[in-house]
C-alpha cells in the first residue's frame, strides 16, 4: 500500500467521508484504503463503499460502474460487492 496517500477522507462517526460525501465504513476499511477508493472515483457523489466508478450518485457497494444513479437492483449490488471484495 502506498504510504504517500493524501489525507482525502475524514472520520465522521462510523464512516470515512470524502469531500463529495462518499463514505466507507470504518469497520471494513482503513483510512488509507478509504482514501485510495476515494481517489478512484470520478465525479461520484454520496456513494457508500464504492470504488473505481465514474459519474455515479447515491450508489452502495459497487465496483467499476458508470452513470449509476440508484438504478442497480439490490441483489446485483450484493453480488458485485461480494464477487469483487
Amino acid at each position: 500500500m502506498r504510504e504517500d496517500v493524501k489525507k482525502v477522507v475524514v472520520m465522521d462517526g462510523k464512516f470515512w467521508v470524502d469531500l463529495r460525501g462518499n463514505k466507507w465504513s470504518v469497520t471494513k476499511y482503513t483510512e488509507k484504503r478509504a482514501a485510495l477508493h476515494s481517489q478512484s472515483l470520478v465525479e461520484c457523489y454520496n456513494c457508500l463503499n464504492c470504488y473505481l466508478c465514474k459519474y455515479c450518485s447515491n450508489c452502495s457497494n459497487l465496483v467499476n460502474c458508470e452513470n449509476c444513479v440508484e438504478s442497480v437492483p439490490s441483489s446485483l449490488k450484493f453480488f458485485v460487492f461480494v464477487y469483487f471484495k
